[in-house]
C-alpha cells in the first residue's frame, strides 16, 4: 500500500495518530466505528479504512479487531478493557512523506547528491525511493522550506556553498608553531585539501590560525603576527565560521573550547581524540557540532562483518599504538569485538599489542637526536652553499630508515605471534603503515596474503592501493560535505542526536590481500 498514499490518506493517518496515538493520555476503552471515525476526520470511509491498513502494514498492530470494523486504544493500561477486547496501542507516527524527506536529506548530506547540481526528475525519485508522485512532491517541498533544497529549471536543485556577501571566510584552528601552518596526520592532510577545494569553489577564503598550548596553564596564544590579541580568535562579521582540528593531545585546549562556545557562530570540531564532553559542549553552545574521522566503533564493525562473511571466524587484531592518547585503537578493537560477539564468538578477536614498543622507540629517539647534535657541529665545518643540501639529505635519512626500521623490528614479534595461532585466519592491522611491515614480514617467511593469511587494515593510503592491500576508506570528501553544509546552511542529517560525535560511512576497498578463510598448514 506504500504506493498509494495520497493526501487524503496522510490526513486520515495524522488523525487516527492524533486520536488515538497517545499513550500516556489516559485513553481508555473508546471505541468509533470507521464510519464514525471517517466523517469526523473528513474523508472517505474507504480513506479511513486504507488508513488502517496502512498503520497496520507499517507497524503491524493496527487491525480490524470486531466485525463491524471498529478501533480501540486502551492507552498506558496494557490489559483487557471492559469491552474484553485486546488494547491496540499505536507507536510514534511520521507521515510517509516526511520519511521520505528525511532520507533526501541524509542522501544529500552525504554527497549522494552534490551541491549545485540539479537533483534526478520526479519520476526517477519515485523511483529510487519507491513511493507516489504525490509523497515525492511533498517530500520535496518541505525540504525546499528547509532549505536543504530550492527550486531550479523544471525541478529542484541542492543549493551550493557560494554565500551571497563576497569576503566571507572560515577559520581552521589547530596546533603549530609557524603562522599559517597546523600539524596534521594523514586524515587531516586530506581534509586540509579538500576543505579548500571546497572554499575555493565556493568563493570563501579559508584561515588558518594555528596555535601553541601552554601545558601547565593550558592557555593558547595563536601564531597570527597581524592580530592585535595573540590570545583570541579571529572574530569579525566577515566569518561564516570555526572548523577545530583536534589531531593529537598537544591540540586539546579547554580554552580555547571556551572561546569557540562564546563565538555564536558555527563551530565544527574535528575530533579523533575522544578528549571532550559532548554533553557540556552542547550546554555551552547550541553553536558547536562535532565531527569525527576514525573515532567511532563503525568503521572496525565493518571490517568484522566483511571478515565474517569471508569465513573469518577467527581473527587477530594487531596494534603497537594501544596508549591512552590512541582511543581510536581502542573503539577498533571494541567494534572488531562487538560484531564477532554478536555472530556467536566473544572471544575470537585476538588482541596483539607490544608492551615494549614505545620504550625502544624512545631510546631510537634519543640515540637520533644524539646525531642530529654531532650532524649540527660538522655542518659548521662545511662552505654554507652545500648547507642546505646537506640539511636535506640528513632530514630524509632522519625521518624515514632509522625510524621505520626500528618499527619494523618491534612489530615482528607481534607479527610472530598471530602467526604462531594457526586458528587465526586473518589480521586486521590498526593502519595501512602496520599492515605494510606485516605484508613484508609474511614475504619473508615464504607466505603471501591472501592465500595463507588475510590482512586488512585502515586508512586506504595510497601505498595501499599501490601493494594491493585491502583497506577501509573513511570517506573524508562527504566529512567535507557535512562539515561545509554545517557552516554554511546550518544544516546536519535528519535524525541525528546532538550530543554525539558525526561521521560518514566509509566503504571497505577490497584488493588482493584478502580471501575467504583457510587455515595455515602446520
Amino acid at each position: 500500500m506504500s504506493d498509494k498514499y495520497t493526501p487524503a490518506l496522510d490526513k486520515a493517518i495524522e488523525f487516527l495518530h492524533a486520536r488515538y496515538g497517545e499513550p500516556d493520555s489516559g485513553f481508555t476503552g473508546k471505541r468509533s466505528s470507521l464510519r464514525a471515525l471517517a466523517h469526523e476526520a473528513g474523508v472517505s470511509l474507504v480513506t479511513m479504512w486504507k488508513a488502517s491498513q496502512a498503520l497496520q502494514e507499517r507497524y503491524g498492530d493496527i487491525k480490524d479487531i470486531s466485525a463491524d470494523r471498529e478501533l480501540v486504544n486502551a492507552g498506558p493500561a496494557h490489559d483487557k478493557t471492559a469491552t474484553g477486547l485486546p488494547p491496540v496501542d499505536l507507536p510514534s507516527y511520521q507521515p510517509l512523506w516526511r520519511d521520505i524527506a528525511d532520507r533526501l536529506a541524509q542522501d544529500i548530506l552525504r554527497g549522494t547528491y552534490p551541491p549545485g547540481e540539479p537533483l534526478p526528475s520526479l519520476k526517477e525519485l519515485q523511483h529510487t525511493y519507491q513511493t507516489s508522485y504525490p509523497t515525492v512532491r511533498k517530500a520535496l517541498a518541505h525540504c525546499v522550506n528547509q532549505n536543504i533544497l530550492e527550486p531550479a529549471h523544471r525541478g529542484y536543485a541542492v543549493p551550493s556553498y557560494h554565500v551571497r556577501q563576497s569576503g566571507m571566510s572560515i577559520v581552521v584552528s589547530g596546533v603549530g608553531t609557524s603562522p599559517g601552518k597546523i600539524d596534521t596526520g594523514s586524515h587531516f592532510n586530506a581534509l586540509m585539501q579538500l576543505l579548500e577545494v571546497h572554499c575555493a569553489d565556493a568563493r570563501i577564503n579559508l584561515k588558518v590560525q594555528s596555535f601553541t598550548c601552554d601545558k601547565e596553564t593550558g592557555s593558547v596564544r595563536f601564531n597570527d603576527p597581524e592580530s592585535d590579541d595573540p590570545t583570541r580568535l579571529y572574530n569579525t562579521g566577515s566569518i561564516l565560521g570555526y572548523v577545530y582540528l583536534l589531531v593529537n593531545p598537544e591540540s586539546f585546549s579547554k580554552k580555547l573550547l571556551a572561546q569557540l562556545a562564546r563565538v555564536k557562530k558555527p563551530v565544527a570540531i574535528v575530533d579523533d581524540l575522544g578528549m571532550i564532553d559532548y554533553y557540556d559542549l552542547r550546554a555551552k553552545s547550541k553553536f558547536i557540532k562535532v565531527f569525527t574521522i576514525t573515532n567511532t566503533t563503525g568503521p572496525a564493525e565493518q571490517v568484522a562483518r566483511y571478515l565474517l562473511e569471508l569465513g573469518h571466524s577467527r581473527i587477530a587484531y594487531i596494534t603497537p599504538l594501544f596508549k591512552k592518547k590512541h582511543i581510536w585503537s581502542f573503539k577498533r578493537l571494541q567494534g572488531l569485538r562487538q560484531v564477532y560477539a554478536s555472530a556467536g564468538n566473544p572471544d575470537n578477536v585476538v588482541l596483539i599489542q607490544s608492551r615494549g614498543f614505545y620504550k625502544t622507540i624512545a631510546l631510537k629517539k634519543a640515540k637520533i637526536d644524539r646525531l642530529t647534535k654531532s650532524y649540527k657541529q660538522w655542518k659548521k665545518t662545511i662552505p654554507e652553499e652545500y648547507s642546505e643540501d646537506f640539511d636535506r639529505a640528513f632530514s630524509d635519512f632522519i625521518k624515514t630508515p632509522p625510524w621505520q626500521a626500528e618499527v619494523r623490528n618491534a612489530l615482528k614479534p607481534l607479527f610472530a605471534q598471530a602467526l604462531n595461532d594457526r586458528s587465526i585466519t586473518a589480521w586486521v592491522c590498526v593502519n595501512d603503515q602496520i599492515a605494510l611491515f606485516a605484508l613484508e614480514f609474511l614475504e619473508k617467511n615464504g607466505l603471501a596474503a591472501s592465500k595463507d593469511i588475510s590482512i586488512i587494515s585502515f586508512d586506504d593510503t595510497f601505498e595501499a592501493f599501490r601493494s594491493n592491500l585491502t583497506s577501509y576508506n573513511f570517506n573524508i570528501p562527504n566529512l567535507i560535505h557535512l562539515i561545509m553544509g554545517y557552516i554554511v546552511r546550518g544544516q546536519t542529517p535528519a535524525g541525528v542526536r546532538k550530543t554525539i560525535p558525526l561521521d560518514t560511512a566509509g566503504t571497505i576497498v577490497e584488493r588482493a590481500s584478502t580471501s575467504t578463510a583457510h587455515r595455515l598448514k602446520s
